[in-house]
């Protein structure tokens, strides 16, 4: 094979695998889990719009409930980082500032993956984040999320 044939085919399997999903990751180390939004996939931009507030209702029209890992939790520095490009502190303060200026309603901040999987089960329309190795235990909330 020619040095570009070699070429096209390396390019066809990189647009191949240049928009996949995978099941609940927005991040090495986070899954993305939700209740009835009326979706089982989203870009990983759409999971970060819901997620600082600037969408208040799903598709399906229940309004939007974020549940964020209090800064206690193992997750919340990485959270932070991913969706708000900050540190737990930051992240904290960004919804400070957006529930002041009236703009939001308050996320729900809690301190380990069992009670965000618990939370999200009761509540629907609920989107949290929780680490990778309890995929198994919210096997039936996890958004699939897509490269943008």
């Amino acid at each position: 094979m020619g040095f570009s044939k070699s070429i096209l085919t390396l390019c066809f399997v990189l647009s191949i695998f240049g928009s996949y999903t995978v099941q609940g990751q927005i991040a090495s180390d986070l899954l993305v889990i939700a209740n009835e939004i009326g979706s089982t996939n989203l870009t990983k931009k759409q999971v970060i719009a819901y997620a600082k507030g600037e969408k208040n209702f799903w598709p399906n029209s229940k309004k939007v409930v974020i549940v964020l890992p209090s800064a206690k939790s193992e997750i919340a520095e990485a959270v932070a980082l991913t969706v708000y490009k900050t540190n737990s502190g930051g992240m904290q303060k960004y919804w400070l500032s957006l529930i002041f200026q009236g703009r939001a309603d308050p996320p729900v901040f809690l301190g380990n993956d069992e009670e965000t999987i618990r939370f999200i089960e009761k509540n629907k329309g609920a989107i949290g984040f929780i680490s990778a190795k309890n995929k198994s235990k919210a096997n039936d909330y996890l958004i699939e999320v897509k490269t943008d």
